[in-house]
């Protein structure tokens, strides 16, 4: 659908029940279409938990087991 994947990896745990976004915070805009995009394919939520201005993405999904 359009998204830039720029790195794949391993989460800190395997105990994710939900599939989770994180943001910067002038990524925030992106939650909703990103959001819809996945929600067919999982049960999405968003961390409230934000991405640093140092992190080197803009948007990490954790992908959960639903």
């Amino acid at each position: 659908k359009g998204w830039k994947v720029a790195s794949v990896g391993n989460a800190g745990s395997f105990d994710y029940e939900q599939t989770v976004l994180r943001f910067k915070s002038a990524f925030k805009k992106f939650e909703k279409v990103l959001s819809q995009d996945l929600s067919d394919d999982y049960s999405v939520i968003t961390s409230s938990d934000d991405l640093e201005a140092t992190d080197s993405a803009d948007v990490e999904v954790i992908v959960g087991a639903k």
